[in-house]
């Protein structure tokens, strides 16, 4: 069977990370983890993934670095600027929501993980990062914002709609 894409977890809590793995196995993604941001950095630095999953809370040398995650978007950023990446916390806050976003997260996801919604951020995240790789400076008119946005979140979906 081939895989559905390439998944990094950057997670420490080895646990939830395995759980994460084996959810994401059984649909038919490969999946890898990285148990701190560096390993993740190194990790994607190394080879293309599809999607990274990332905690917002990551060990740094000392401690537990509450923005880790946050950060970490803008470098792998700097390596993959398609790369999506979902960012999952149990600290959520509307504050943290807008900067990831901001950042360039791809959306984020609050623990515990609901792993239907997971799936669905996946596979939409992936989707949407290929279209842009495969349609790279073609132009798309929208007749309003609202339609933009929807075209944006799912865009394979509306593109074979629209070519079936």
């Amino acid at each position: 069977m081939k895989s559905l894409g390439t998944i990094l977890i950057i997670e420490d809590d080895l646990e939830l990370a395995r759980s994460v793995e084996n959810a994401l196995k059984q649909t038919g993604y490969s999946v890898e983890i990285a148990p701190s941001a560096d390993a993740g950095l190194a990790r994607v630095a190394d080879a293309p993934v599809d999607l990274a999953l990332t905690a917002l809370r990551l060990p740094s040398a000392d401690e537990i670095d509450k923005k880790a995650g946050l950060e970490l978007i803008d470098k792998l950023h700097a390596i993959d600027r398609r790369l999506p990446i979902i960012l999952m916390t149990a600290h959520h806050t509307t504050e943290i929501a807008i900067e990831a976003t901001q950042r360039g997260a791809y959306d984020y996801l609050l623990k515990p993980i609901d792993f239907t919604r997971l799936r669905e951020l996946i596979a939409q995240g992936i989707a949407s990062a290929r279209f842009v790789s495969e349609h790279e400076g073609q132009t798309y008119y929208f007749c309003c914002p609202a339609c933009k946005k929807k075209f944006e979140a799912e865009p394979a979906k509306y593109l074979t709609a629209a070519t079936a």
